[in-house]
């Protein structure tokens, strides 16, 4: 048997759903940038706990990430998260942990900030 590489990632298990860990793993993205977005220049957020939920399959199609900040802390802070499918039907809900960390230089990498930029409704 030869595997052939994919030409375009799915994500998608053998079932044709989209894999809880790539839900999962956008679900970790979209947390800490949630968080960066409040913070100062010399902040940065940390996952320290991610609690994922998967309420529906998703098959495939554009998955949506909506992080909301429920306690920001001087040290740890606290967001929500939903990942919703093309049709709008939330696949999965998730609580992550974050810590501030503080006192570090503005960070070199200009994607790093770009992304960290974006405010989220």
């Amino acid at each position: 048997q030869h595997l052939r590489p994919f030409h375009q990632f799915t994500g998608a298990n053998t079932q044709g759903i989209v894999h809880g860990g790539v839900i999962c793993s956008l679900a970790d993205q979209v947390g800490p940038i949630a968080m960066a977005s409040i913070l100062e220049e010399n902040q940065r957020p940390r996952s320290v706990q991610l609690d994922v939920h998967y309420l529906s399959p998703a098959k495939g199609g554009r998955l949506t990430a909506h992080a909301v900040i429920v306690k920001s802390g001087r040290s740890v802070s606290f967001c929500d998260i939903e990942i919703s499918d093309d049709n709008g039907r939330m696949v999965a809900a998730g609580r992550m942990t974050l810590a501030v960390v503080t006192g570090l230089r503005p960070h070199s990498h200009s994607l790093d900030r770009r992304l960290y930029a974006h405010r989220l409704p």
